[in-house]
């Protein structure tokens, strides 16, 4: 790794190493659709989508199981959960 006068290091963004970031070439949105680069992107929402079906099915059951047990924490009468 490098040093500095000082005898430090150096970082990496100050050599223009691999953090020094890319410089960004401007692309119209609808130009990259006409080369046929917004099809991964439909196939990433799709799955996104899918993702999400699946998480809010998760999300009902864990809720049914969530009012059973509340149900039964207070048919026991019990304080348990607190």
């Amino acid at each position: 790794m490098e040093q500095s006068r000082n005898g430090r290091p150096v970082p990496a963004s100050a050599r223009g190493g691999p953090c020094t970031p890319e410089p960004r070439r401007y692309s119209h949105p609808i130009e990259r659709r006409r080369e046929g680069q917004c099809e991964p992107v439909q196939s990433i929402l799709c799955a996104l989508a899918g993702q999400n079906q699946v998480l809010c099915a998760m999300k009902a059951e864990l809720d049914e199981i969530l009012a059973l047990l509340e149900q039964q924490a207070e048919t026991a009468g019990g304080d348990c959960c607190q």
